[in-house]
């Protein structure tokens, strides 16, 4: 009887250490939990900043000079992109020509007799992008942009090409992705 009551003690004991490493665990998953919470949250906002910086980088400005002051009228953009059709041709221009904005550097005017300002010319080729790349970043879609703003989707080893918004929103609805 004592042999038996010396095992259940044992066991007891085992019990005990068991139940106390099963708290520990317990409190460490939860500390890692809110951890992985508090990452998540850092990388969706790292991921928001990096479109934005790639949105607003300097690559997408164009510094035009040379034009005589005033050429512009009161609508700069609209000079502009009429300006790059003239110059380049539709042929040459895959898509309509997308400006954001259009203004003279520096902003006060030069006295006369001085050399015109420059214009500088802010494109939005790739914002028209940014929601359905969250959308995808969410996902876990791979994808890449390409030269002239054309997107790029690998998707369960498929290779997929848009020249439109609208058609890679349509894709990742008939998909039910990132809604």
């Amino acid at each position: 009887m004592s042999l038996i009551k010396e095992e259940i003690n044992k066991i007891r004991d085992k019990v005990k250490d068991l139940q106390t490493i099963t708290k520990v665990l317990k409190t460490e998953i939860d500390q890692i939990q809110r951890q992985v919470g508090v990452i998540e949250t850092e990388k969706k906002t790292l991921q928001e900043k990096v479109i934005e910086l790639e949105d607003g980088s300097p690559r997408a400005n164009i510094r035009i000079v040379g034009f005589p002051e005033g050429l512009e009228g009161e609508d700069p953009v609209g000079f502009i992109q009429q300006w790059f059709i003239e110059a380049f041709g539709t042929e040459q221009l895959s898509m309509s020509v997308l400006v954001e904005r259009a203004h003279r550097i520096p902003s006060k005017r030069v006295p006369p007799g001085s050399p015109p300002r420059a214009i500088l010319v802010k494109m939005m080729k790739r914002r028209e992008f940014g929601e359905v790349k969250k959308r995808m970043a969410v996902a876990g879609i791979k994808y890449s942009m390409l030269y002239p703003t054309k997107m790029r989707i690998v998707y369960k080893d498929q290779v997929f090409s848009f020249s439109h918004i609208k058609d890679v929103g349509d894709w990742l609805d008939n998909r039910g992705i990132g809604k």
